[in-house]
């Protein structure tokens, strides 16, 4: 079957593209006219009638969420202290002084010790933990005993006045009469009245040892003190403003008081120090006094043998002459003096 191939057309001639409406003489396109800038409130309106229900989504949710992450998240307190520490004298003092008690970051270390956190834990139960911040009467007299077993209990009283003490897997570990001691196989010394008890009450709690709590609570604190300073910084971070606040009263009263301590011993060691020494130059001053009579009894004794000596020399002999006593020195000359 024969193919007749057409070749394209070329035209030399360029073609004028112009907008429609135009005659061929116009080839220029004329600016449009600038409208004036107007905010489109009608478009807006429009959008929010046709988002109206989703916007109202997104703002309840957003505000359930924030009221759950308000109730769920809590907030973290900084209390703070400052501690004035002495030099321990001053510069008007006399010239033996006490030495200083301890350097500046020595400090720190006794307020971080545990022997001076442990006594607070023990003091406000704060090894002691529940839910319920009524439950706090119940623990007024709660005291932890070496034999302490930490871990979660449960405490059921019964209507006739018995109680029982499991620990949360349900074990139960003692049974006894309300009033009666509670937990002491667990290492509690603890002793509620039966009347802050009411009937069939179910009680939980958690009990640390003191130890872990005062790990606790050191990694809770922050103090600082300058080199040479005498202003010590404490800072201590918690959930709960109140038990923080108490927390920290506690701790810097305990720092004071074995503080006071450590001064008491330390005066007494330098009083110990200076009556030592207070005899030591006693001793020295009596010998010393006894050389000194002893040099001015030989010093009056050469004194009078020199002078002896030196009046025999001086006076000589008697001579007796006509009947007249005459003194002469040794060599025979006449003593005119005599």
């Amino acid at each position: 079957m024969p193919v007749r191939i057409s070749q394209p057309m070329y035209h030399s001639e360029s073609v004028e593209v112009r907008p429609y409406g135009y005659a061929s003489g116009h080839t220029a396109v004329p600016e449009a006219t600038p409208e004036p800038d107007k905010i489109p409130w009608a478009r807006y309106f429009d959008a929010l009638r046709r988002h109206v229900f989703l916007i109202a989504a997104i703002g309840v949710a957003g505000s359930l969420l924030g009221f759950v992450a308000a109730r769920r998240v809590q907030g973290i307190y900084d209390v703070q202290s400052t501690v004035w520490i002495a030099s321990g004298y001053s510069a008007q003092s006399g010239p033996i002084r006490p030495q200083q008690l301890l350097p500046s970051a020595s400090w720190v270390e006794l307020l971080r010790s545990y022997s001076i956190v442990e006594p607070v834990v023990r003091r406000l139960r704060l090894n002691v933990y529940y839910r319920v911040h009524a439950d706090s009467v119940l623990f007024a007299k709660f005291r932890s005993m070496a034999t302490l077993r930490p871990g979660a209990y449960v405490l059921n009283t019964e209507p006739t006045g018995e109680y029982t003490l499991s620990i949360a897997g349900g074990t139960i570990i003692e049974r006894g009469i309300l009033g009666d001691s509670i937990g002491r196989k667990v290492g509690f010394a603890w002793a509620p009245e039966a009347r802050l008890f009411s009937k069939g009450h179910t009680l939980r709690f958690w009990v640390s040892t003191p130890r872990a709590t005062a790990i606790g609570l050191l990694s809770a604190l922050r103090s600082s003190m300058p080199e040479d300073g005498q202003f010590l910084t404490i800072t201590l971070s918690g959930s709960d403003p109140n038990r923080i606040a108490t927390t920290l009263n506690a701790w810097v009263e305990e720092f004071v008081n074995a503080s006071s301590d450590l001064k008491k011993v330390h005066l007494l060691e330098f009083k110990k120090i200076l009556a030592d020494q207070l005899s030591v130059a006693e001793n020295q001053l009596r010998s010393s006094e006894a050389q000194l009579q002893r040099f001015h009894f030989r010093a009056d004794r050469q004194l009078i043998v020199v002078v002896a000596q030196k009046g025999a020399e001086f006076l000589g002999r008697q001579i007796l002459d006509d009947g007249v006593h005459h003194l002469v020195n040794a060599d025979g000359s006449p003593c005119w003096l005599c």
